[in-house]
């Protein structure tokens, strides 16, 4: 299930696979979500998969001002909190 949610000001795209004990994968600063493509038929096959774009990357909006890992923790605080 592809899907945007609305958090700490950005629209924040993530996507869920699977079934089982729920894995959150998190990609590296410039990188998205597709960065995982290759594995996930593994992971799914086990997990619930959870994937997301970061704020600035893929899918996910940019805000105006600079941004911090700390907001970036914050937002994958929220997306877990939502689902």
């Amino acid at each position: 299930m592809m899907s945007k949610i609305y958090v700490n000001g950005i629209d924040l795209f993530y996507d869920v696979q699977g079934t089982g004990e729920a894995l959150i994968l998190i990609a590296g600063f410039d990188c998205d979500s597709e960065y995982w493509s290759a594995i996930m038929p593994q992971l799914v096959s086990k997990y619930q998969v959870i994937r997301f774009d970061n704020r600035g990357a893929g899918q996910t909006s940019a805000p105006e001002s600079p941004y911090s890992i700390k907001q970036m923790a914050d937002d994958t605080t929220a997306l877990l909190d939502y689902l």
